[in-house]
């Protein structure tokens, strides 16, 4: 399987568009990236990346260091098909449950979902 790459682009000051790898299998450590479809910023030095699969990665932009955001939904939660990510200022996600046809919130440090609207 070939990994992903999450990159940055120069746009402060005269921007250049040149890019910098923030995470990949050269650096950072922690599960392996598959094709990333949403990002969120959640502080400073996290970006939180939805996969194809619907898992959320954590990446912290300095280091390049992945992990997974638990998934401890019960029932249909936790294996929900989610899409789209969207992070509130008090930091709990959004996300779309694609045949649960129902919108997801969820715990940003605990990775608990619960469905917000049906």
């Amino acid at each position: 399987m070939v990994q992903a790459r999450v990159a940055s682009t120069s746009v402060g000051g005269a921007p250049t568009g040149d890019r910098t790898t923030i995470s990949d299998s050269q650096k950072g450590t922690g599960p392996a990236l598959v094709s990333a479809s949403d990002a969120v910023l959640a502080g400073k030095d996290t970006l939180l990346l939805l996969d194809q699969i619907g898992n959320i990665v954590s990446v912290n932009r300095m280091t390049g260091d992945r992990a997974e955001l638990p998934n401890p939904g019960k029932g249909e939660l936790s294996h929900a098909l989610i899409e789209g990510l969207s992070r509130s200022e008090a930091g709990v996600l959004y996300t779309h449950g694609l045949f649960l046809n129902a919108m997801i919130a969820i715990d940003s440090l605990t990775g608990e979902r619960v469905i917000y609207s049906k």
